[in-house]
């Protein structure tokens, strides 16, 4: 094991740092998720600014950020514009699960995109 991960097993067993990184690490794979699908779909980062109704630039911070942390309504613009969905179960956690967790689930068969 390396240092690097022998350091943070360590500070994970601390509960405060533990949630700060599990709720950092789900802003993380989300963006990363919804990045690989704009790939995916053959978008740019300007094609997808235009369909959401935003600059170049803005959608590159997004997708780009060291520290994600999209507010709501940008997400659902987001999610409009490569013509996805996201689901929300709640149900109770089992043991050591994260609070929450991104699944990507695409059919072979890109989405229909809007215009």
């Amino acid at each position: 094991m390396s240092r690097f991960h022998q350091r943070l097993d360590e500070d994970m067993r601390d509960p405060e740092f533990a949630a700060a990184f599990d709720q950092a690490d789900v802003e993380l794979q989300l963006i990363l998720t919804l990045d690989s699908l704009r790939k995916q779909l053959g978008l740019t980062n300007t094609a997808l600014a235009q369909r959401m109704g935003r600059r170049r630039q803005a959608v590159s911070r997004l997708l780009n950020a060291a520290e994600p942390n999209p507010r709501l309504n940008t997400l659902v613009e987001l999610l409009a514009a490569l013509g996805v969905t996201v689901e929300v179960h709640i149900r109770r956690a089992r043991a050591g699960e994260p609070p929450v967790t991104v699944d990507l689930d695409v059919a072979a068969e890109a989405p229909q995109v809007p215009a």
